[in-house]
């Protein structure tokens, strides 16, 4: 009856959280230890203990004025406009939304709404009256609960990119950051409610609408470095906002008849899904074009970094051909893969093991008063290894004549031939100090482009969130007629 609606639906928002909230740790723990494929089998045991329920304890309803008939007309279309504009709108960012089968997808969901809408309009008993929709009440809470599910994707799935992709954190770490989220719906829906009954709606939405786009602008600031604990708390705000807004699933069906209640809520609950694929459609392919653009910049800037550092040309040489392989475009919002980090670096530190065309070291470099001064000892030693070599060559013409004198060359020879010894143990000195400057230059280099690159990316998420926060905002005035009678009254 409508006298408990706002207290079944606090239970069911409840439910729904914490069902929201246990889902991402068991993913997270079934992808770290298991198969991805035990994602899908574990809803089996789920799906018949749900059977089992319903069998038991549910007690049917049934819409009086409908005569118990089935619109299959109706049924089909609606079934095939909402499966056409679903498909096309998840997977127009992976097929491509020229291709074909996406463009197909969209035109014969649109097709299927027109034909929808001219069959509901003639038929006896139609699957969904559409004069319903004249009860502004629920066709503002429709849309505000549309809203909720557009904004819900910025705070899971797009923080769930950022947090595995960007900061690389497991799927089970990046899931036990997300789920205070729903921990704090919990919460927020039963107080929503409650408010609700004292208030009324238009408030109660309003708020929730406003403070679910508070904290999208306040993810928008999430950087690298941001901690986790601040996170949580802009997911925390986002939960409020979420359970607040939620409320507009009851508002939905206060000035339907009854026997309407049902249709109601699955109107409104139609309209969150909807709302979802939605945000998945436009933020996640705003997001991707942002990556992309965040990924050229990184490589160009990463590539002028190179250049600019004293490196011999076969680390730059091999920094260009891994900078490609790491930050190439793609249709995908997978960003960089750690074996592609891995093998540059990898592949970098073989490139600065070779000793040929080594760069001496940077002017002001710490190794560079130590590369001048082992010159100097180089070039003063061979001073002294090209004059012994005059001595011993002098002597031992004097040798010749005098056993003593030949004796002296041979020692003279031997010094000289130690000269070149230690020549040669400079030369390598030499050498070992230009590869230690080069792979200090390589190190100092590569963290100028890793906080290039986190720059890039946080600022591609922060502006796929001012983005999401800024078309929540815009509809929000939606929600002052969410109890459109009673203001009336």
């Amino acid at each position: 009856g409508k006298e408990k609606m706002s207290k079944v639906a606090s239970a069911v928002g409840a439910v729904t959280a914490l069902a929201a909230a246990g889902g991402p740790p068991i993913g997270g723990i079934i992808l770290e230890y298991a198969s991805w494929r035990w994602v899908f089998g574990i809803n089996v045991p789920l799906t018949i203990v749900s059977f089992f329920i319903a069998a038991v304890w549910i007690k049917e309803s049934y819409d009086e004025t409908l005569a118990g008939k089935i619109d299959l007309p109706g049924t089909l279309l609606l079934t095939l406009s909402l499966g056409g504009l679903t498909f096309g709108l998840l997977e127009g960012r992976q097929y491509g939304w020229n291709s074909g089968i996406i463009l197909g997808s969209l035109v014969v969901g649109l097709l299927a709404i027109i034909l929808f809408i001219f069959v509901e309009t003639r038929v006896k008993n139609p699957l969904l009256e559409l004069k319903l929709f004249r009860e502004k009440t629920l066709t503002a809470s429709s849309f505000v609960y549309f809203l909720t599910g557009f904004a819900l994707v910025s705070s899971t799935l797009i923080l769930n990119y950022f947090l595995q992709d960007v900061l690389n954190y497991t799927a089970l770490h990046a899931a036990l950051i997300i789920v205070p989220v729903s921990l704090t719906i919990m919460v927020a829906m039963p107080l929503g409610t409650k408010l609700f009954d004292q208030v009324g709606a238009v408030p109660v939405t309003f708020i929730g609408i406003l403070t679910m786009a508070i904290s999208l602008l306040l993810l928008s600031f999430i950087k690298t470095n941001t901690p986790k604990d601040v996170m949580v708390v802009f997911l925390i705000i986002n939960g409020i906002g979420f359970g607040f807004s939620s409320v507009s699933l009851v508002a939905s069906v206060k000035h339907l008849p009854k026997n309407k209640s049902g249709i109601g809520s699955g109107i409104v609950n139609a309209a969150r899904q909807i709302g979802t694929c939605l945000g998945i459609a436009i933020l996640v392919t705003v997001l991707n074009n942002n990556v992309n653009t965040a990924k050229q910049n990184i490589y160009q800037n990463a590539t002028g970094i190179i250049n600019q550092e004293k490196l011999s040309p076969r680390v730059k040489t091999t920094a260009r051909q891994q900078f490609n392989k790491v930050f190439a475009i793609s249709g995908s919002t997978k960003l960089t893969s750690k074996n592609k980090e891995v093998n540059l670096k990898r592949a970098l530190k073989s490139a600065a093991k070779s000793k040929k065309d080594l760069p001496q070291p940077k002017r002001g470099a710490d190794l560079y008063r130590a590369y001048q001064a082992e010159s100097k000892l180089n070039s003063a030693n061979q001073m002294i290894v090209k004059n012994n070599q005059k001595i011993a060559t002098t002597l031992a013409v004097l040798g010749k004549e005098n056993d003593a004198m030949a004796k002296i060359a041979s020692a003279s020879k031997q010094l000289s031939e130690g000269n070149q010894r230690v020549e040669q143990g400079q030369k390598k000195l030499l050498i070992a100090v230009k590869q230690l400057a080069q792979k200090d230059t390589l190190l100092t280099a590569l963290k100028k482009i890793k906080h290039e690159k986190n720059k890039q990316l946080a600022q591609a998420f922060s502006h796929t969130y001012l983005l999401a926060a800024l078309l929540v905002l815009l509809f929000s005035p939606i929600a002052f007629f969410t109890d459109y009678k009673q203001i009336n009254d």
